[in-house]
C-alpha cells in the first residue's frame, strides 16, 4: 500500500512540475507610440499588413491599420495562425502604413519554452520602410512539433 501511495504522490508532483515547466510566460510588449500618432489612424506605428505564403496554412491580416484603441496600444491576434512542417520554408510578408516607414522584427518561439531568446528565436530584423517586407525562413527540423508564438 505504501509503494502505490508513494508512486501516486510522486506521479502527481512530477505532473504539476512538468505543467509549471512547460508553462509559457511570454513578455508583454512595451511601446512609447501607438498607432494614433499627430491624431490620424493611418499614421504612426502600426503594422498593415502580415500575410504568410507556402505554409501548410497561412496568416492573411490586411489592412488592419491601427486596430488599438486610444494613443496607445497593442494586438495580440490569438485567433491568427499559420502552420508549416519542420525542414520546410515560409515566407513572412509585412507591410507599414503608407504614411511613416517602419522596421520590422520577427521572433518565434521554435522550442515552446515560453521566451524568444534561445539561438535561432530572432529570425528578421528589417530596416525602415514603406514598402512591402518579405523574407522567408525555415522551421527548423529541431522545432517543438505542436502551438507555439511569434510576435511582429
Amino acid at each position: 500500500m505504501r509503494k502505490i501511495l508513494f508512486s501516486s504522490l510522486l506521479l502527481m508532483a512530477f505532473m504539476i512540475l512538468n505543467q509549471r515547466m512547460n508553462a509559457q510566460t511570454y513578455c508583454v510588449p512595451t511601446f512609447t507610440t501607438g498607432c494614433f500618432f499627430g491624431g490620424s489612424s493611418t499614421s504612426g506605428d502600426q503594422i498593415n499588413n502580415f500575410y504568410t505564403t507556402g505554409g501548410a496554412t497561412n496568416i492573411s491580416n490586411l489592412n488592419s491599420g491601427c486596430a488599438g484603441s486610444g494613443a496607445l496600444s497593442y494586438t495580440y491576434y490569438s485567433a491568427l495562425s499559420c502552420s508549416q512542417i519542420q525542414g520546410l520554408p515560409i515566407t513572412l510578408n509585412m507591410q507599414a502604413g503608407a504614411a511613416y516607414p517602419q522596421g520590422f522584427r520577427v521572433w518565434i518561439d521554435w522550442n515552446a519554452d515560453g521566451d524568444f531568446a534561445d539561438l535561432g528565436e530572432d529570425v528578421y530584423n528589417a530596416a525602415s520602410s514603406t514598402a512591402l517586407n518579405t523574407t522567408t525562413i525555415t522551421v527548423p527540423v529541431t522545432a517543438t512539433v505542436g502551438i507555439t508564438r511569434m510576435r511582429v
